[in-house]
């Protein structure tokens, strides 16, 4: 009878550690890093555990926890939430649990449905759907069935942006852009989703890399769009957010120019803005690799070795990609003009075909 007696008191002190779930946020920071932050909040939304994601979304949506560069926590959250591979930047990783988490999103948003978290999450989820459909490659290599996967889950999409407005939540404002682009608003309706972004969320810096790819030539049909805007970052948010959201938009419209010309009338990009934007983005918030290597190529087409170098140096390991050529140019043709000395003016790789 003793041993009984204390088995059950036993378990009785056991239960509260099998009852009481964590309720915490998800732990974020450089510490964690992009990778493990956007694969925990996958597993936590599969595993069902709304507690903990509203906890995390609360936290996100503080909006003052970001990675290296500037990422915000909320949009690597919201990544997590929406697909598969969520760590890179592309949307086209075929999701083993692609039903498993359309089922575990509709759950979390059934279970609070006043809340605009899950919907938000659900249009992530179905705009990231109808592109991986499609498929990553030019319009022309686009399947029949592709093109009608896409039409099918981008009208799901469309069902969950209904009552959503861009003023309440950043990455809504975001995706709001991208599906007025896939339905061809009008760039009227675009250029209103955008103003009302910039204006309640300056610092979710990655709507202006979502807005310059909306002016981008292939989608506006307009090559006089680009330059305009840049520059009115630079007043509008202005200042030192102004000089980063340069830079944001910098990166996107490095890749809208022919070959290495990217300082020309078009873009509207210029070396010494981008450098400055560049500059202050990496006092406030450091870089991250990606852009330290960025930075190196729009150092190395504006033919100034010394801030190229600089940017290679904070790299501080190898370069894993490299913009429109390929690591081979890297190699081949720009570490090497690195690492020459003579300070006089020599042309740079760039130029030298």
């Amino acid at each position: 009878m003793r041993m009984v007696i204390a088995a059950l008191v036993a378990n009785f002190f056991l239960l509260p550690s099998l009852v009481r779930a964590d309720t915490s946020p998800l732990v974020f920071g450089p510490e964690v890093g992009r990778t493990k932050f956007c694969e925990a909040v996958g597993q936590t939304l599969l595993a069902g555990d709304f507690d903990r994601l509203d906890a995390t979304a609360k936290a996100a949506h503080d909006m003052t926890h970001r990675l290296p560069g500037g990422e915000t926590e909320l949009e690597i959250f919201y990544r997590g939430l929406a697909q598969a591979g969520c760590a890179d930047e592309d949307n086209c990783h075929k999701d083993d649990a692609f039903d498993q988490r359309r089922q575990r999103l509709e759950q979390w948003r059934d279970r609070m449905p006043a809340d605009q978290t899950p919907r938000v999450a659900l249009l992530g989820f179905w705009h990231i759907a109808a592109w991986t459909a499609r498929g990553c490659g030019f319009a022309k290599d686009v399947t029949q069935m592709g093109w009608q996967l896409f039409g099918e889950r981008s009208k799901i999409a469309a069902h969950y942006a209904r009552g959503l407005k861009p003023e309440d939540d950043p990455e809504a404002t975001r995706l709001l852009l991208e599906l007025a682009r896939d339905f061809g608003a009008p760039p009227q309706q675009i250029d209103a989703i955008f103003a009302v972004g910039r204006d309640r969320f300056p610092t979710y810096f990655a709507l202006y890399g979502t807005y310059a790819n909306m002016i981008e030539a292939k989608w506006s049909g307009r090559s006089d769009l680009a330059a305009p805007y840049l520059r009115s970052l630079l007043t509008n948010p202005g200042g030192e957010t102004g000089d980063v959201a340069y830079s944001f938009a910098a990166a996107t419209l490095l890749y809208a120019s022919e070959g290495d010309d990217v300082y020309n009338a078009t873009t509207g990009l210029d070396w010494p803005t981008v450098q400055r934007a560049f500059a202050t983005r990496a006092r406030l918030y450091g870089l991250h690799p990606w852009s330290w290597i960025t930075l190196c190529y729009l150092a190395t087409v504006a033919d100034d070795r010394d801030a190229a170098r600089d940017a290679f140096r904070k790299l501080g390991g190898p370069v894993t990609f490299w913009p429109k050529h390929g690591t081979g140019e890297f190699y081949l043709r720009v570490l090497p003009w690195l690492m020459v000395r003579d300070d006089g003016p020599t042309e740079g790789p760039a130029q030298r075909r």
